[in-house]
């Protein structure tokens, strides 16, 4: 499972780099399933399909009057939003598109 960490610094966003490493490891073994983790909850930051996020998509807190954070920095998805659950939905399916991703 190849997820956030996966070369984003170094090809500009979680999804290259994340097809990058794939392409070598399969290189090594193209038997080998790599699968696509996309975290449900927190809005993390490098992936190229965070150019199309929107703040409204966040989860808010009325205890706080704003935004629901996870560790005070990363925000919730609030996923009674339909827009943002097809925009999440879409981010999977664009990597699984991809021949370095197994998962179909």
């Amino acid at each position: 499972m190849l997820e956030k960490a996966n070369g984003h610094r170094a090809y500009g966003s979680v999804e290259e780099g994340t097809l990058q490493a794939a392409k070598r490891i399969k290189a090594i073994n193209p038997s080998v399933k790599i699968l696509f983790y996309l975290n449900a909850m927190v809005h993390y930051g490098g992936y190229s399909a965070n150019d199309d996020w929107k703040e409204e998509w966040a989860m808010y807190s009325p205890k706080r009057k704003g935004p629901l954070k996870w560790r005070n920095k990363f925000l919730s998805y609030d996923h009674t939003n339909l827009e943002f659950r097809e925009w999440w939905i879409q981010r999977g399916l664009d990597m699984v598109a991809n021949e370095e991703i197994d998962g179909k």
